[in-house]
């Protein structure tokens, strides 16, 4: 989504898309497609017996942080992290941020 990276010489999408040329027909299809079908996400969700920790990106358009809060406010013991300016590839453009969420 941001289109830059703080670490030098490193091009999020381009990356991206080389990722997804290197998928076999269909595969791209089929994911996107189990991911809109799925169905009873709420439900799964207050049945999590383990503390769970939701990192979500403040700008990430694929899978919003509003979808995201609401899934873990299903999910009993949860707790959420929003890292502000973040995109969908937080672990790139935000990775000590994200380590810092993950350890805390």
């Amino acid at each position: 989504e941001l289109g830059g990276s703080l670490a030098p010489g490193l091009w999020m999408h381009q990356g991206a898309q080389r990722v997804l040329q290197r998928c076999a027909p269909g595969v791209l299809y089929s994911d996107l497609n189990a991911c809109n079908s799925y169905q009873n996400a709420l439900v799964a969700a207050a049945q999590i017996k383990v503390p769970a920790t939701f990192i979500l990106g403040e700008r990430d358009m694929m899978t919003p942080a509003k979808a995201g809060k609401t899934l873990a406010a299903a999910t009993p013991n949860a707790r959420t992290v929003v890292l502000p300016g973040a995109g969908h590839m937080m672990m790139v453009e935000q990775p000590d941020q994200l380590l810092a969420a993950l350890q805390s």
